[in-house]
């Protein structure tokens, strides 16, 4: 079986490094990072939906709400680039 994250680009390398640190997760297993709106709650009363980002980690699809928006998210990946 192939490493897909072997297979992106640099920016989609970026986005998986910043979810691994916030996760504390491994980033060789971490990958195809995307905006997404995340439902919780599952009920009536103490439903919710967040914009947040899913991923696969070893093979299984997460997701993770993180407490910044799109564009600090985005400025903090490029920093990432420059490192």
């Amino acid at each position: 079986m192939k490493n897909r994250a072997t297979e992106e680009s640099k920016y989609a390398r970026a986005a998986a490094k910043w979810v691994a640190e916030k996760m504390n997760l491994n980033v060789d297993l971490l990958y195809g990072v995307n905006f997404a709106i995340v439902v919780g709650g599952y009920c009536p009363t103490c439903g919710y939906e967040d914009p947040g980002l899913s991923f696969y980690y070893d093979g299984k699809p997460m997701e993770y709400v993180p407490s910044i928006t799109p564009g600090e998210f985005i400025e903090e990946c490029v920093a990432l680039l420059e490192d």
